[in-house]
């Protein structure tokens, strides 16, 4: 009697693959962040912030260096799942695996009462802000092309008569040092004579 053998399909196999590496990879990622962050937390009087301030910090990327010998974390500064623009540390691990040192500067005393957390202007009104900062000339009609989505409210506003392609936004903060962090509508901004892309700033409660 013949025995027949359930075998896999080669897509389902694939997919599987798929789906245990990318388990695997955002332990892995999960793993080296919570590492970092304890690190850190050791060395706060050096970084000259408090444990508070590193909490929100978040994995963006791992790379290896010294010809394999080590690997550098980078890890983005963020409060309430806004980045605090280039507030970014990077952290070393050694072949072992263990954090040995680390380089770049954050933001500090993130838990002050007086943080915005939510803008007093629209993204549209801010890009008007921002167009004539920069003297582009005439913005021309603005349509929402993908609502700003999540913390952050990321989106995308129409080029109008300004940009060679369609706008990006979001909402960052703004490190002022002993004045604090500022919430602020972020553009990119590939203006028409090719000659800049912005990337734009602007005080999401004032303009």
């Amino acid at each position: 009697m013949n025995t027949v053998k359930p075998m896999l399909t080669k897509p389902l196999q694939a997919i599987i693959f798929i789906v245990l590496m990318f388990f695997s990879m955002s332990f892995f990622g999960q793993e080296k962040q919570s590492s970092a962050q304890r690190y850190l937390k050791k060395n706060a009087d050096l970084l000259q912030v408090n444990e508070k301030d590193l909490d929100g910090l978040v994995l963006s990327s791992i790379s290896p260096a010294g010809k394999g010998t080590y690997e550098i974390a980078y890890l983005q500064q963020t409060k309430g799942g806004i980045n605090i623009h280039n507030r970014i540390i990077n952290v070393v691990f050694d072949k072992s695996g263990k954090a040995v040192d680390f380089k770049g500067t954050l933001a500090n005393n993130l838990d002050r009462t007086n943080i915005a957390t939510s803008p007093s202007i629209s993204a549209e009104s801010g890009l008007t802000s921002a167009v004539k900062h920069l003297k582009l000339g005439a913005l021309g009609d603005i349509d929402v092309i993908e609502p700003g989505i999540g913390d952050d409210q990321n989106g995308i506003l129409s080029k109008g008569n300004i940009s060679q392609s369609d706008i990006t936004f979001r909402l960052v903060y703004q490190d002022y040092g002993k004045e604090g962090i500022k919430l602020a509508w972020e553009y990119v901004i590939h203006e028409n004579s090719g000659q800049h892309w912005w990337q734009i700033r602007v005080d999401a409660l004032t303009g």
